[in-house]
């Protein structure tokens, strides 16, 4: 985007290739390693195409070869003394020892999908990616979902950190994630026996509704922008709003949004059955029966 990081990071890898090179006559090997880590993280690293990562530690572990056999060199070269190899050898210790108990309190977290996505959201509370699977871990960790309303404030954070974002930029998956959550609590609801016409109800439809309407939105903009982008999931989203609407008991309006996921997927039979509900609401028994 030509922002004064962007051409920081242009200039110091200049200067590592630069570097590199100066390195030819003076040391085969560290012109190799060199080499070899940048070739290693090239793929991985954006710079040449989208991988769709923006940064993880396991894109840098074959790289890091590279830049440890580099770091070992310049110690091996500095250490033309006694003195100073026992310095070296006691840094590099103390630094493998640090970094071996930081990796071994670590190890905790990946207990599970709800252990680690806990210690992200704990470490990166700005994240809507932590918030989203943890969400989703939490829900996909009890089948009763007894948790949803812990579920559910994961998801709306998420959505609450992406909402200023423009629709082109955006995530379907968080909005998708947060307006079906929104719905299961609302079964959840009636299953205990809540009055249809309870206002938590109609607030729950409400806003499952605000939430997939974004996510249309979302969905609509990726495939513009994407040759070849699958129609499911706006087909998807449009199935959760014709649910969504059935709750108000918007009828016409919920036809008209299964209606849409029915031509997008014609081959789901959730839409069908999600036009026959509405139909039904319409007196139009005949017309749902055939649907």
């Amino acid at each position: 985007a030509g922002t004064p990081a962007d051409w920081a990071s242009v200039v110091l890898l200049g200067a590592g290739v630069v570097a590199g090179l100066w390195q030819a006559r003076r040391s085969r090997a560290i012109l190799f390693f060199a080499a070899f880590a940048l070739t290693a993280f090239l793929p991985v690293s954006n710079l040449l195409f989208a991988t769709g990562t923006i940064m993880a530690e396991r894109l840098t572990y074959l790289p890091s070869a590279g830049l440890a056999a580099i770091a070992a060199i310049a110690l091996a070269s500095a250490g033309s003394t006694s003195s100073t190899r026992r310095v070296a050898t006691i840094a590099v210790a103390v630094l493998v020892a640090a970094y071996g108990a930081r990796t071994y309190i670590r190890n905790a977290d990946w207990t599970d999908d709800v252990t680690l996505w806990r210690s992200a959201v704990s470490s990166v509370p700005a994240s809507a990616k932590a918030h989203r699977a943890l969400a989703e871990a939490l829900y996909d960790a009890d089948p009763s979902h007894a948790n949803l309303d812990e579920v559910m404030q994961h998801a709306d954070q998420a959505v609450a950190l992406l909402e200023p974002l423009d629709d082109r930029q955006n995530t379907f998956q968080a909005f998708r994630q947060a307006g079906a959550y929104g719905l299961d609590k609302a079964s959840q609801l009636l299953a205990s026996g809540v009055s249809p016409a309870n206002p938590e109800l109609r607030r729950l439809y409400s806003r499952a509704l605000h939430l997939l309407d974004r996510a249309v939105v979302i969905a609509r903009h990726a495939a513009e922008q994407t040759p070849g982008y699958s129609v499911e999931p706006e087909a998807d989203a449009q199935r959760l709003r014709a649910a969504a609407i059935l709750g108000l008991e918007n009828f016409s309006l919920a036809l008209n949004a299964a209606k849409r996921s029915r031509d997008l997927a014609p081959l789901h039979p959730l839409g069908y059955r999600l036009s026959a509900q509405a139909l039904l609401g319409m007196h139009r028994d005949e017309e749902a029966v055939m649907t």
